[in-house]
């Protein structure tokens, strides 16, 4: 009997989600700083008490990063130096234009030019896509985390049942309705006299040595710590859902900061 944690590896528990979740909120900072400057320094600061530097223009030089990084966090424009956020300024006041419906256009405003760069039709499609998989995968990992069914089938070419130590169904691989079910054998049928030629059994396309196995587990103890053991086994599906999970709110971010720079370029291009 195949499972569906077969060919899964053993996956770490909280404390590596933890870490995984740390990693991806540096990740963001960095994008969207424009560098792990800030962050380096805070660190250094936790670790010497202090982060200054002892010559003058090292230290001048290193408060004017520090104002175009804290600049690029705010606004999200991808400044890359003082002269770019002062232009940046000058331009929106020039123009009297709304300072947030401009920001967030990071990686498409054109200093040179002051303007911003048209998004290509194909990455909204790709975020959309992107963003409608990671929810489904994320749906349906943690269908298979926190289901009360151990997840089987018994031949590569029959398709996936659920069985615990009261019932076997039928599960359909559907990330939004994971417990629907077309046949159900349950105890009580595996207690009739001829519970192969009953309905449940025949919808289910089960041979008999498949029934007398499903019936069979619901008594046996061997098999019900088995199925147990499978259970908890499908619970690590959990942190593959908490992975997709952050990565659907990534992609779906990315997708509505294309479509706000999308926006912004129309508004710009109507004020200016």
């Amino acid at each position: 009997m195949e499972t569906i944690y077969s060919n899964l590896w053993e996956l770490p528990s909280f404390s590596a989600a933890l870490l995984f979740l740390m990693i991806c909120s540096v990740v963001y900072f960095h994008t969207r700083s424009g560098s792990s400057y800030g962050l380096l320094s805070r660190f250094y600061t936790l670790i010497t008490g202090g982060n200054d530097f002892y010559d003058t223009s090292l230290q001048n030089f290193w408060k004017t990063r520090q104002d175009v990084e804290r600049f690029n966090a705010l606004f999200n424009i991808g400044a890359k130096s003082i002269d770019d956020a002062k232009k940046f300024k000058a331009w929106i006041e020039t123009h009297n234009l709304e300072i947030n419906r401009v920001s967030s256009t990071s990686g498409y405003f054109d200093f040179q030019n002051m303007r911003i760069r048209k998004v290509k039709p194909t990455k909204l499609i790709l975020s959309f896509s992107a963003v409608l998989f990671f929810l489904a995968f994320s749906c349906l990992s943690f269908g298979i985390g926190v289901t009360d069914y151990a997840i089987v089938r018994f031949t590569d070419d029959q398709k996936w049942f659920g069985l615990n130590k009261n019932e076997a169904k039928s599960i359909r691989v559907n990330p939004f309705s994971f417990n629907a079910s077309e046949w159900v054998i349950s105890e009580k049928v595996c207690k009739l006299d001829d519970y192969m030629h009953s309905q449940q059994v025949i919808n289910s396309k089960l041979n008999r040595y498949e029934v007398d196995f499903v019936c069979g587990s619901f008594t046996n103890g061997a098999e019900i710590k088995r199925i147990n053991s499978i259970k908890d086994d499908q619970s690590k599906f959990i942190f593959l859902s908490m992975i997709s999970s952050v990565l659907f709110l990534g992609f779906i971010n990315k997708l509505f900061r294309l479509i706000k720079v999308k926006e912004a370029r129309t508004y710009v291009m109507k004020n200016t």
